[in-house]
């Protein structure tokens, strides 16, 4: 504090280096929420009502506060069609670790709140938990009252369907009924979620991008979105690179954001670079392409509407004649006596849309009941993000963020003491899954082009990481007959509540 007193006064720069306690236990961690959820349901499976209460643990400091706890309803809406949804939400202060925005901001939370409930009520009237979901999920071109969106391309019930199929759920269900006695049960579950791609209505949504045709035919591609690590310089060079005609290679994206010199951007948050920098992007690159067509239509005498640049050079449509190499037409550009001018491009976008992706997670288990240890013996993802730009960096995102899920779900948890210490801040007693906790982490998409999104894609980013704990726990109360709605499900917490249904008197 006195050194931090010291820079203040005089103005320097300090640096703040915190141990991996420190940061575990003091550093922003996930929002603690408990829901009291009631529905009700008709005897043919149709939802009428759900009835949700929240309570949002933020801590001991404001970080995007009541925005989580709040958050919830719109997207209970978005998935499940009933004809009231009463939605409550409060935020309390408290003496633990403050609560912040981490990769999906509040939606693992009410979705593994939800997913319980659906999964419970379909169970009570004895339905088949896909087909309950299925039977009350939203029509494509649902209008949600809550975000004042139209679900234009809301493919969940393709995600079911497609998840029973590849997942083989059917006769993952039927091999589990051979394993309902003994001291390892096995069982099956599913989860389902719907996503919003960027802020929009709720927030603001602009982004730029700015395009230069350097001499030797390549492009400087200058954009103030921040690259993460989730591959978002690939996927925009991508984009500029298909939009402007020429091989991935020709474009540079700068190695770093400066955001003295690049166009603005709000940030890497809410899955929205690909699709709101997406516009931006395209917008710069369609400006550019028109640019060089018409200084070329000028230079060999043709009309811009024939001429067009494929894989990096000026091609002729009504015969295929080369005219010329963009590398020339770059050239020229920059060094020609009489017509020289450097091309650049610039674009700046508010966008004033969005678009809901969804999904599901089909995951199965076997439950240790003598230790409680839950092993997870498969999962799948299923995504409706829209056309998918780059497939492995997509399947970066969807595997890590399945690695987050079952974290989540199995192993990870603050502990405190009453006076808000934290008792398992370090790597020996939080538990983080390894690759020895993770089965193969299969996934598919349901791919469509989005007519909302700038290349007919969605949000992807931070999806993945939603359903994989309700899933789970839907499999091992599938498994054992105990549904279980606290996390994480460590052999610790499983086994209480074998223990209790014993102390109970029932057989397990």
């Amino acid at each position: 504090m006195f050194k931090l007193f010291l820079a203040i006064c005089h103005g320097q720069p300090i640096q703040l280096a915190l141990t991996r306690e420190e940061s575990i236990g003091n550093t922003r961690t996930r929002h603690a929420i408990d829901y009291n959820f009631s529905i009700g349901v008709k005897k043919d499976g149709t939802i009428t009502a759900i009835d949700c209460e929240v309570f949002s643990n933020q801590g001991g400091y404001a970080s995007h506060g009541h925005a989580i706890g709040g958050k919830g309803g719109t997207f209970i809406n978005a998935i499940y069609k009933m004809d009231s949804l009463h939605y409550a939400a409060k935020t309390v202060y408290t003496n633990i670790a403050t609560a912040g925005a981490m990769r999906a901001y509040g939606m693992p939370q009410v979705v593994f709140a939800l997913e319980s409930v659906i999964d419970d009520a379909a169970e009570k009237i004895g339905m088949d938990p896909i087909e309950f979901r299925y039977k009350n999920r939203r029509p494509d071109g649902f209008y949600n009252e809550m975000s004042h969106v139209k679900q234009i391309n809301f493919k969940v019930g393709e995600c079911l369907e497609k998840g029973r199929k590849e997942f083989a759920w059917d006769k993952k269900l039927a091999a589990s009924q051979a394993y309902k006695t003994g001291t390892k049960r096995r069982g099956v579950g599913i989860a389902a979620f719907s996503f919003g791609t960027a802020v929009y209505p709720f927030g603001l949504e602009v982004s730029g991008a700015r395009l230069i045709l350097m001499p030797d035919g390549c492009f400087k591609l200058m954009l103030g979105s921040t690259e993460i690590g989730q591959g978002a310089d690939t996927a925009m060079s991508q984009m500029a690179a298909e939009t402007i005609g020429v091989p991935f290679k020709n474009i540079i994206r700068d190695s770093f954001t400066d955001t003295d010199i690049d166009p603005y951007d709000t940030g890497a948050y809410a899955s929205r670079q690909s699709y709101v920098t997406g516009f931006a992007v395209k917008e710069a690159a369609e400006k550019m392409k028109t640019k060089i067509l018409a200084r070329a239509a000028q230079t060999y005498d043709v009309r811009a509407e024939y001429i067009d640049i494929i894989n990096g050079e000026i091609i002729y449509i009504p015969n295929g004649e080369r005219l010329a190499t963009l590398e020339e037409v770059a050239m020229a550009s920059y060094f020609d006596m009489k017509d020289g001018k450097t091309i650049t491009a610039d674009s700046a976008v508010n966008i004033h849309q969005t678009t809901y992706a969804s999904g599901c997670t089909l995951a199965e288990v076997e439950v240790d009941i003598e230790t409680g240890r839950v092993k997870l013996l498969s999962i799948m993802n299923v995504h409706d993000s829209g056309k998918i730009i780059n497939p492995l960096l997509a399947t970066g995102q969807v595997e890590g963020g399945m690695a987050m899920g079952i974290g989540y779900g199995l192993s990870e948890g603050l502990r405190y003491d009453k006076t808000g210490r934290p008792l398992n801040n370090n790597l020996l007693d939080y538990k983080l899954p390894t690759t020895m906790d993770l089965p193969e982490l299969k996934h598919t998409f349901v791919e469509t082009d989005d007519p909302l999104g700038p290349f007919g894609n969605k949000s992807l980013g931070e999806n993945p990481t939603v359903s994989p704990a309700p899933a789970i726990r839907n499999a091992v109360k599938n498994a054992i007959g105990i549904g279980i709605n606290n996390l994480p499900l460590s052999p610790e917490n499983v086994y209480e509540h074998l223990q209790v249904l014993k102390e109970g008197g029932q057989h397990v």
